[in-house]
């Protein structure tokens, strides 16, 4: 395997994140923030600065950042909080409405169901209504 290969395996560099918003506006594309809660609530930098999470969106969304995943199953990922999925979806919704052009939804779908997964994740379970499909049809076109 790859991973398990010194030679093969290449440490990534992530990209800075309004180099993304940038490189995705200039390919012609939509910029959308995945499950913002698995951001932590508090961001420390290497140099000592600190950002909270709201501080973070905020500065993604004034760099034109175009929607936001909403409705995600928290419950079964690596989130550190304690609100409940919809209560985070009902958060992100209210906080953001009008100020990202529209939502989303997502599970991170990888068939963790047929590697044993105590607790998988199933496509479409991170659904979103008929209305915010539209609101992303519509921004689309």
């Amino acid at each position: 395997m790859v991973r398990d290969d010194p030679e093969l395996n290449v440490r990534r560099r992530k990209i800075e994140p309004f180099d993304a918003i940038d490189l995705i506006k200039s390919c012609g594309g939509t910029a959308v923030l995945a499950h913002p809660f698995l951001i932590d609530d508090i961001i420390q930098y290497p140099d000592g600065r600190n950002m909270t999470r709201s501080e973070y969106i905020e500065r993604l969304i004034n760099h034109g950042l175009d929607g936001m995943e909403a409705c995600y199953p928290y419950s079964k990922t690596s989130y550190k909080g304690t609100l409940k999925d919809m209560e985070i979806e009902q958060y992100v919704k209210k906080e953001y409405s009008g100020r990202v052009k529209f939502f989303t939804g997502g599970s991170d779908y990888h068939a963790d169901h047929k590697k044993g997964a105590a607790n998988p994740r199933y496509l479409g379970e991170g659904g979103i209504s008929i209305r915010e499909f539209e609101d992303i049809r519509e921004y689309m076109i």
